[in-house]
């Protein structure tokens, strides 16, 4: 009855095949774990790779040992992606079939160039290592092998999508406003990183023509002095700020006017971004100090106790730690949408959460297929709860009735002889107060949020009463014998001395013998009314043909 038409955002889509149960959900603990290893392996080639044009010496075996552990890692990294779920277009894509597919349509042929680029480059260097030939073991040729291996730095593509994979795991939203300083600050380091690389490359290819190390006096077979003098020039030339080396020869002035261009173009981008950044974070920190300034002084001028201003303080704390999703109101585009885009906006919101009631006819998706709609559009609300919050209080009036959407929330009944009960939804626990909808109705008991934020839907009472009479006819029948017969099954256990509670329906008075009474009941007087009106009808037939004659 309830059948989706259309692909839902959050949906999950699986297939029937071998691998699928091997397939790994994006919110896994592996997959978080291996995007935090190919992060820090593109972090540390972006670093190291360009830091091949110095004589590294004995730090070059450490880096040839992590290219070779790198080289496994991303020939592991390529069947992966056939287990590895991913969230595209609002849906989580689990089938392996398409995860390879959409594999093959991006990063396969790239990744497969690189793994093959690193096989050639460190079986080249191996046997360079093995083989006396001079030719083979000059120094010349073998950095010409460890720049063939730039080519590795496309991954560096690769790296905001897999810091953003992690962080939004990881971090709050206050967290990743710095995080983004910081990125910020690492972009600008990293571009002058490579900028100070390419000057000691571009020194080293032209050194027969005289270079800025030998024009400042710097040795260049000392990795230490020749990358801090390349990489504070570099510096230099980006914020910019004066500096006393200069370029030597003309290929390293043609790199400096590139230099200056790039700088020019993206320095005050960078500073633009980066006080943007901060000023947002000030402006929310300011807000929540200011907040919490008010708290106190409330609790002061009214010299309330410290206790109560504790337990206030920690439960605003926790509250700010669970995260609300965005309510219909606080959406301006959508309260400009056409009226039937709300209609059908609301019924994939609440639909579900209607459905729980379980007091709807077998019949009313065929004769009344549009009051579902009506009910979703007209009556129903949307509302969120966090933990520890109370959705009511008991001996309140009761006005909505109440569907769980997500989380788990604990209904304590007033009668202190009884043990508190989780409301879960999907459950029979998921619908609370629902004798509300034909009665006057007041809380027997406390409904508080128990774990994580809490989503439900509630049933305006005096609008979904409005609407079944509106509707009239065979269902509006059903609903008042329904009603009916659960309030005589509340008398009947109330007349025994059987306490009944907000979450006595349907758990303690089932509604799958209720329903069919209630259909029967409806139409037999639905069949009695039409036989009636077909008489008067036809009287009426009668009437008006002996007038005509």
């Amino acid at each position: 009855m309830f059948r989706k038409e259309s692909r839902r955002f959050n949906e999950i889509f699986l297939e029937e095949s071998c691998l699928q149960r091997f397939v790994l959900c994006p919110e896994s603990r592996i997959q978080l774990g291996w995007a935090l290893a190919a992060t820090v392996l593109i972090v540390w080639d972006m670093i190291t790779i360009p830091l091949e044009f110095f004589p590294l010496t004995e730090f070059a075996s450490h880096v040839d040992n992590v290219a070779l552990a790198s080289l496994v890692f991303w020939m592991l990294d390529v069947p992966l992606h056939l287990v590895f779920g991913v969230q595209m277009a609002g849906v989580t894509e689990m089938r392996p079939k398409k995860l390879f597919k959409l594999y093959l349509q991006s990063w396969f042929a790239v990744d497969m160039m690189i793994i093959f680029v690193d096989t050639v480059v460190l079986t080249l260097k191996f046997i360079y290592s093995s083989d006396p030939n001079p030719v083979f073991r000059s120094g010349r040729f073998l950095r010409s092998l460890r720049i063939i291996r730039l080519v590795r730095l496309i991954r560096v593509a690769k790296l905001e999508r897999k810091v953003s994979f992690v962080a939004n795991r990881l971090l709050s939203t206050y967290s990743l406003m710095a995080l983004k300083v910081c990125g910020y600050l690492a972009v600008m380091l990293a571009i002058n990183h490579l900028i100070a690389c390419g000057w000691y490359g571009v020194a080293y290819w032209t050194s027969d023509l005289g270079n800025w190390l030998e024009g400042a006096s710097i040795n260049a077979d000392s990795t230490p002095d020749a990358y801090v003098a390349a990489m504070h020039w570099s510096l230099t030339q980006f914020t910019p700020a004066t500096n006393p080396i200069a370029p030597f020869n003309g290929w390293e002035r043609f790199y400096a006017i590139w230099v200056i261009l790039l700088a020019m173009a993206s320095f005050s981008s960078f500073i633009g971004s980066i006080g943007s950044t901060v000023s947002s974070m000030r402006a929310a920190r300011r807000g929540q100090i200011l907040e919490q300034g008010k708290l106190e002084l409330f609790f002061t001028e009214r010299q309330l106790s410290l206790a109560l201003f504790s337990k206030v303080k920690a439960a605003l704390r926790d509250d700010r730690r669970e995260q609300v999703r965005l309510r219909e109101s606080e959406v301006s585009l959508i309260q400009g949408i056409p009226e039937r885009y709300k209609v059908e906006l609301h019924k994939e919101m609440f639909m579900h959460a209607l459905a729980q009631a379980n007091i709807w006819p077998r019949w009313i998706q065929r004769e009344e297929p549009y009051f579902y709609s009506s009910v979703c559009h007209q009556t129903m609300t949307e509302h969120a709860c966090r933990a520890g919050q109370d959705v009511y209080l008991p001996r309140t009036s009761c006005c909505i009735v109440y569907a769980l959407q997500t989380g788990c929330m604990e209904f304590v009944d007033d009668d202190v002889k009884t043990k508190p009960v989780e409301c879960e939804p999907d459950t029979v626990m998921a619908v609370v107060c629902l004798p509300s909808l034909w009665t006057e109705w007041e809380h027997t008991g406390r409904l508080t949020a128990k774990s994580g934020v809490c989503h439900y839907a509630g049933i305006d009472c005096n609008a979904f009463c409005n609407l079944a009479t509106n509707f009239g006819g065979k269902l509006c029948e059903y609903l008042k014998v329904l009603g009916i017969l659960i309030l005589g099954e509340i008398e009947s256990k109330e007349g025994e001395g059987i306490r009944v509670s907000d979450v006595s329906v349907p758990s303690e008075i089932p509604l799958d013998g209720l329903a069919p009474r209630a259909e029967q009941f409806a139409f037999m007087r639905s069949r009695a009314s039409a036989g009636t009106e077909s008489s008067v009808s036809a009287s009426v037939r009668s009437t008006a043909r002996g007038k005509l004659l």
